[in-house]
């Protein structure tokens, strides 16, 4: 019996934000292996590199022939990417590869995935369902990912080796269940106009814009960052696989304060913003003392704020987006929240000439600003 279509995204999603994020707690490992800081960023970015035009190729093509098969293909792109991760060990090339396939399979699997999963529940109890869902994937991939590389060898290999199976358990569910229709019919052709609207909305233009950066801003510096510029000699695997899965986890758990501002984006926002401000502000504060428990502490203040920016920005893109036109205009608005998700590297860079607390306080007035213009146009022009 054919699993319902509205399950599957909820296995597919996990599975292939396990493999986006897996990589995060290692990029300690393979600068202890001999991989300089620099090369480590760079292959944690090429990841974001890649997910773009995987966005821009998954939306349209799953609102033509369907989520069910965009899906399939991403998840088994997702496993050779971590195949190639394996086999990689400490060969750049190689791990340059893998991540921006990684980054690819995600892109397709999330524009189709979250599609899928938006349209399986009304309004934005299908929003918060690809985020919970997604956010699993990032949490315990990385929690997992790192426990592992901190006790087995070689790590480099049997890291990875969880993501397989989980992979193929999911690529078994999407395969068995239900076939997902087209969002519109395929005989008519893939109309501009509607997306040409969409993206010239001042709502898109002024909130969605300047807001969608800041979702995985916020997860990337608490992933690769952070953890990094505190941990201890020795320990800074174990370290990092344990902060990694925090931003996930708050992520989730703040789902529960998004209910009652649901349909109130001016003050989700402001919340969410909140939490990014306070949350870079605490991590300034955590790089200069030194702090591990610091470190803890800003993790969850950006976990939230990615959680209340992503639940927020899904939600709003799904009210304004046109029902046959979900999976492009979902991947135009994820393709920006991971412009965010390239942070770590240009900070990396300006961190050996601007100490790293200076860096995250600027980070921290930009988001106040931030909060500023986008809720005062929501004040002037509400929905």
């Amino acid at each position: 019996m054919r699993l319902a279509s509205r399950g599957a995204p909820l296995i597919a999603l996990p599975a292939i934000g396990w493999g986006a994020n897996q990589f995060a707690p290692l990029v300690v490992m393979y600068q202890q292996l001999g991989i300089d800081a620099t090369a480590a960023q760079t292959m944690f970015v090429l990841y974001a590199v890649g997910l773009v035009p995987g966005l821009f190729a998954g939306g349209p093509i799953s609102d033509r022939y369907g989520r069910r098969i965009v899906v399939l293909a991403a998840l088994v792109a997702s496993g050779v990417s971590t195949v190639l991760l394996m086999v990689g060990g400490t060969s750049a090339p190689l791990l340059y590869v893998g991540r921006l396939l990684a980054g690819l399979a995600s892109g397709a699997g999330f524009s189709a995935g979250t599609a899928w999963a938006k349209e399986s529940a009304p309004g934005p109890h299908g929003a918060r369902r690809a985020v919970i869902a997604m956010t699993a994937g990032f949490g315990l991939g990385p929690l997992v990912a790192g426990l592992v590389a901190a006790v087995a060898s070689p790590p480099e290999v049997i890291a990875y080796v969880p993501h397989l199976v989980i992979t193929a358990v999911a690529v078994l569910v999407v395969a068995a269940s239900a076939a997902s229709a087209p969002a519109h019919d395929s005989s008519v052709p893939v109309g501009d106009s509607s997306i040409a609207a969409f993206v010239r909305d001042p709502r898109f233009v002024r909130v969605i814009v300047p807001l969608a950066p800041w979702v995985f801003l916020t997860a990337s510096v608490a992933l690769a960052v952070l953890p990094g510029a505190v941990a201890r000699p020795g320990s800074g695997v174990l370290f990092s696989a344990l902060v990694t899965p925090i931003p996930a986890i708050s992520g989730i758990l703040v789902q529960s304060l998004m209910r009652p501002l649901a349909g109130d984006l001016r003050r989700q926002l402001l919340v969410g913003f909140a939490f990014t401000a306070v949350g870079f502000a605490v991590g300034a504060w955590a790089v200069a003392a030194g702090s591990l428990v610091g470190v803890i502490i800003a993790a969850v203040l950006l976990g939230c704020a990615y959680g209340m920016c992503q639940t927020a920005g899904l939600a709003e893109v799904a009210a304004m987006s046109p029902a046959n036109r979900l999976g492009r205009t979902t991947a135009i608005y994820q393709a920006l929240t991971y412009l965010g998700y390239l942070a770590p590297l240009p900070i990396v860079v300006l961190a050996r000439w601007v100490p790293l607390p200076a860096i995250l306080i600027a980070l921290t007035v930009l988001a106040a600003l931030t909060a500023v213009a986008t809720t005062t146009h929501l004040r002037k022009v509400p929905a």
